[in-house]
């Protein structure tokens, strides 16, 4: 039978790490180590690396040529279970007993721990392989970008997030850009990759707030091309707005804590410039369709802002 500690750890694992039950059963039978996923799950800090879970897919399918893990029962269905069968054994005095394929064993739940180093091993000789690919790729592109400009061009993504009552979901910015200011979940996407304006909104979306959406949630209202945004890169921004609400306030991650706003609630906050210039007049505006503004925020002139087309 499944160890119920080691279940329990995987499923502390599955909250830290945003893991699906799916990614989860995959993990298990990959016989990697709930408490080492810490070492592998660095993408925002390393970026050629994939998001754990992406890696999580891509090391089932290279390892066993499938997508679809053996075990079918989440973790938490397990537990409950486990608990389950040891109130029966109580109130039966001992004799009662489910049988053994309710709770699947996995690699990782087995009392060898050369079995599980030697697992974890080959899991992190392909995250080596995976990692230093994407390296060579992402520092090809970086040299490729500071041939041809004095200073780099970014590409990212903008999800406006609202809950039932119409505020808007804001994070107070502890890292650069925007550090000190509160601004919509977003982040950059994963070049090295191929990864889409779509995808990266849906990813950022769960990492950041734990919000689990899909690409049929969004609607791309407006693309800008900011020219030296704080006097350190070229940004291009895809502002994606969720149609569906997010039930309840995210707890702080290191990017920052977050908090609701009414529009008006904006006037008194700490926004940034460009934001309270362009970005949310066009979400006032536009939200409901599309526009491609090209903004100029050199800070040795004023701001700059053209409106390029509109749907």
């Amino acid at each position: 039978m499944a160890n119920m500690q080691k279940l329990q750890k995987w499923a502390e694992a599955q909250k830290r790490h945003r893991l699906t039950d799916k990614q989860v059963l995959m993990a298990r039978e990959l016989g990697m180590n709930p408490d080492k996923l810490r070492k592998i799950d660095n993408h925002k800090q390393e970026r050629w690396k994939a998001p754990l879970p992406e890696f999580i897919e891509e090391l089932y399918y290279k390892r066993f040529r499938k997508d679809t893990p053996n075990a079918t029962k989440p973790v938490r269905e397990m537990i409950a279970g486990i608990k389950a069968e040891k109130d029966m054994r109580r109130k039966s005095g001992g004799s009662f007993q489910l049988p053994s394929e309710e709770f699947p064993q996995c690699a990782c739940d087995e009392t060898f721990p050369s079995e599980e180093d030697l697992a974890w091993a080959r899991a992190e000789d392909f995250a080596r392989e995976e990692n230093l690919a994407r390296e060579e790729n992402a520092s090809d592109k970086a040299a490729e970008c500071s041939r041809n400009s004095g200073i780099p061009y970014k590409l990212a993504v903008l999800v406006f997030i609202g809950n039932a009552a119409g505020e808007q979901l804001l994070i107070h910015r502890a890292k650069s850009p925007n550090l000190g200011a509160w601004s919509p979940i977003g982040g950059k996407l994963e070049t090295a990759i191929g990864e889409s304006p779509y995808e990266c909104a849906v990813r950022e979306t769960r990492e950041e707030t734990g919000f689990e959406i899909t690409t049929a949630d969004l609607h791309l209202f407006c693309m800008i091309a900011e020219k030296s945004y704080e006097g350190s890169g070229h940004w291009l921004l895809f502002l994606f707005r969720c149609k569906k609400p997010i039930p309840a306030l995210p707890p702080a991650i290191d990017e920052g804590e977050f908090a609701f706003f009414t529009r008006a609630a904006m006037e008194k906050i700490n926004i940034p410039e460009t934001d309270r210039a362009a970005l949310w007049p066009i979400y006032d505006n536009h939200r409901d369709g599309f526009v491609t503004l090209n903004v100029d925020c050199n800070p040795a002139n004023p701001l700059r802002v053209v409106t390029e087309e509109i749907f």
